[in-house]
């Protein structure tokens, strides 16, 4: 039998899109999902700003109206009405979205499959995988590319982004985190600490990353930009430092864990490689370049696409939305590239950045909801070596 869609990777761009087609009046179209994970769990959060509406705003669990950036000797502190910063821990998302799923008779979920080619032909695109051949007019594939680490999907795709050019930049943001519970409250669970970079930065750009739950839990997490990752021994060491210094040794335990690897490239990616055939989420370079940040995103890319699919009797034919705007990616260049020449000035950049930025203004940016003018007044408050760069980067603007 063929279905109308075949979606690769139950993770957060697949079921996102599956969600959004059901909202959108296709439920009762033959959706078919697979993924070779056998079963749901936690296995990575999502942070964001409330930003965006999204389907999944029950789903979160935790939210903060304050967050800051900190150095070795100094800190920044923003809050903004009606602006917090949010949890959605997996467990919770994979919940709600195969809830709602399980209402549409047309979704057809399946575990423990493994897809591996694709192949189009004129009329239907079929998916080789372990099991029985999948037939179908369009197929989303969020698998991520052979060179990079997601929790977004299922399995490997069979291309990554194209080859990069002199002017593309192309990092990884790596790390670990514990769930930690401390023998005395220690965290005020109104304030995420976003950056802490006062700690080692000889491996690259290093900081610590506090989302508390309550004055005694917190998640705590080590996390490096750099061109690769770490052995495990190492992020450990920053964990296991870090908490010792704040809380005291012996005063504190891990509860859980979680980690992640998310592509920070300006690298063009092949968002379709054929007519039936389209990729979506970190798979088609969704997670933003600067940041990591993909949850808005996605949702705003899969609710877009979900509304023209809707609006169509061939679905082969829809044109992509577009990921982002021309200029979000000039700017994303220039902010690599320098960081890319001198890691060095990185915590000066972001406390900068939270310092002279209005915190609206600040959210929309991060959150790429913003408006031109809202990226001129982030440029103006950067320092002048950033314009300078920007300058010499400026042919980066040309489409290519």
């Amino acid at each position: 039998m063929t279905s109308d869609f075949v979606i690769l990777g139950a993770g957060c761009s697949g079921l996102s899109l599956a969600v959004h087609l059901a909202r959108a009046g296709l439920g009762e179209r033959r959706i078919t999902i697979v993924d070779r994970r056998t079963r749901f769990e936690r296995d990575r959060t999502w942070c964001f700003w409330n930003a965006l509406p999204h389907p999944f705003e029950p789903a979160v669990s935790h939210q903060w109206p304050e967050w800051e950036v900190r150095t070795a000797g100094r800190s920044v502190t923003r809050r903004s009405p009606g602006l917090v910063y949010q949890h959605l821990p997996g467990d919770r998302y994979y919940q709600q979205a195969l809830a709602e799923l399980r209402d549409h008779p047309g979704v057809d979920l399946r575990l423990g499959v493994d897809a591996r080619d694709v192949e189009e032909a004129e009329d239907r695109v079929v998916v080789t995988t372990d099991g029985e051949p999948l037939e179908a007019r369009m197929v989303f594939d969020s698998r991520p590319p052979r060179d990079e680490s997601s929790s977004d999907s299922g399995g490997r795709s069979s291309s990554g982004p194209e080859p990069a050019t002199s002017e593309d930049v192309h990092l990884l943001q790596h790390f670990r985190g514990y769930f930690v519970r401390s023998a005395r409250p220690a965290f005020d669970p109104e304030l995420a600490t976003l950056m802490d970079f006062g700690v080692d930065q000889k491996r690259g750009i290093h900081f610590i990353y506090v989302l508390p739950f309550a004055p005694d839990h917190a998640l705590v997490e080590t996390t490096y930009f750099s061109p690769s990752t770490l052995g495990e021994d190492v992020y450990e060491a920053d964990l296991r430092g870090y908490l010792d210094q704040r809380l005291g040794s012996g005063t504190w335990e891990v509860t859980d864990s979680e980690r992640g690897v998310i592509p920070m490239s300006t690298r063009p990616y092949e968002a379709r490689p054929g007519r039936r055939w389209c990729r979506i989420g970190v798979a088609a370079g969704l997670a933003r370049p600067s940041t990591g940040y993909a949850f808005l995103a996605i949702q705003r890319f899969t609710g877009r696409l979900a509304s023209r699919l809707a609006a169509t009797r061939n679905p082969e034919e829809v044109t992509l939305p577009e990921v982002r705007p021309a200029r979000t990616l000039f700017l994303d260049r220039v902010y690599l590239s320098y960081l890319g020449r001198f890691p060095e000035r990185a915590p000066e950049i972001m406390l900068r950045l939270f310092e002279a930025t209005p915190a609206d203004v600040l959210v929309r940016f991060l959150s790429e909801t913003g408006s031109v003018a809202d990226d001129l007044r982030v440029m103006r408050g950067m320092p002048s070596s950033l314009a300078v760069e920007a300058y010499r980067s400026r042919r980066l603007w040309l489409p290519r």
